[in-house]
């Protein structure tokens, strides 16, 4: 019930107490439920957002229920601020749930409407030198190539594909070989951002010897005296965001036990409400 409340009929999910919704938010609050199961709410966002789809393929940071823009922040002239990774998760999100039920009509109801005007969007869009954004569209558009190729769309498979290839080819600039982190923005600071966004869509192979140096970098400047991880090495404690990113990377590698002991430290600080 308490989750149901978020999610409005007409598909927006509800992310802030101003009735607003954040379209990056909403499609991370839909991944994990898609992989337990949901489905209905998943098409109804998908459905919001091709509703409110910009003729040019990409999608506002916030919107209202009824589909009206949302807050924007910042001074903008003829176009409102544009973030692209607000139009990537959405498409990647929808990759993911067409993954999950490769059977369903949903491909077919939301190709055209959906998929190409945001794959195209995001195939053509200047980046700029950030690891989290460069790294969701690279999975993004690979992603879009495969459902491409899903509906024999040979064209836009291999224009999305090859975008892919070239934004990953790029993106050998966003590892700091001297002191072995990845740049997660362009104040280029230490973060796990970084880290846990070039493992997660993968920028780089599990076992590229980037990752491992970043990771051995980390280890030595993020992580506190108690086991978990800061998010900024500027941060005064540890955070569960950041501490839980790396419990995924151990599960990723395989080392269990590693991220068990992660995982046991943090549920002792959750409170019974959850």
């Amino acid at each position: 019930t308490t989750l149901r409340s978020s999610f409005d009929n007409r598909g927006a999910i509800i992310t802030d107490a101003d009735g607003i919704c954040s379209v990056h938010d909403a499609a991370y609050i839909l991944w994990p439920l898609i992989r337990l199961g949901y489905r209905d709410e998943a098409l109804r966002f998908f459905t919001f957002s091709k509703q409110v789809l910009s003729s040019d393929g990409y999608l506002l940071p916030t919107y209202r229920a009824d589909g009206a823009w949302g807050e924007l922040s910042g001074d903008w002239g003829n176009y409102p601020p544009i973030d692209p990774a607000d139009t990537d998760m959405v498409l990647f999100v929808f990759a993911q749930y067409q993954s999950l039920h490769p059977r369903s009509a949903v491909l077919h109801d939301f190709y055209e409407s959906l998929v190409v005007p945001m794959a195209n969007f995001l195939s053509q869009y200047e980046y700029s030198r950030d690891t989290y954004t460069i790294s969701l569209s690279i999975a993004t558009l690979q992603a879009a190539g495969d459902l491409a190729e899903k509906v024999k769309d040979q064209e836009n498979s291999v224009k999305w594909r090859t975008a892919s290839e070239d934004m990953r080819w790029a993106a050998t600039t966003l590892y700091d070989s001297e002191n072995k982190m990845f740049i997660s923005d362009e104040s280029s600071k230490l973060t796990m951002d970084g880290f846990f966004e070039a493992f997660m869509f993968g920028l780089v192979d599990l076992d590229d010897e980037r990752l491992c140096g970043a990771l051995e970098t980390i280890d030595r400047r993020l992580k506190t005296s108690a086991g978990l991880y800061k998010r900024q090495e500027s941060d005064s404690s540890a955070s569960v965001i950041a501490s839980l990113w790396m419990a995924q990377y151990y599960l990723e590698t395989a080392k269990y036990d590693e991220a068990q002991q992660i995982i046991a430290k943090i549920s002792q600080k959750v409170s019974k409400t959850g």
